[in-house]
């Protein structure tokens, strides 16, 4: 069983005479003993999920660069997680953010 904490923070700053405004949402995943998600995916994807939890709006080079991997294995793990329905983008490539999904089918 996987469970899900939600963390919000907002920080408003001046900026060029003007006011910015950033706000973060993370979630913690918090996973149980005999969890189905564990037996669907390797160490790498969990690891992936782990770097993508940490930052939601990390992208594909930086993922392959802190697991060590190609790109390319990276996007394949990705279509993956993806494909399970355990992730999902939301947004675009540029300005949007993963959002792992608690629920699995």
């Amino acid at each position: 069983m996987i469970e899900n904490q939600t963390t919000e923070k907002t920080y408003i700053g001046e900026i060029a005479g003007g006011v910015q405004i950033t706000m973060f949402k993370q979630a913690k995943l918090i996973s149980g003993g005999n969890d189905t998600l564990n037996d669907t995916i390797n160490e790498r994807q969990a690891l992936i999920l782990k770097i993508i939890n940490s930052k939601h709006g990390i992208t594909l080079p930086k993922i392959a660069s802190q697991v060590d991997v190609s790109i390319a294995t990276v996007k394949r793990d990705i279509d993956f997680l993806k494909e399970k329905n355990i992730i999902k983008r939301i947004g675009s490539r540029k300005s949007g953010y993963w959002q792992i999904n608690t629920k699995t089918q």
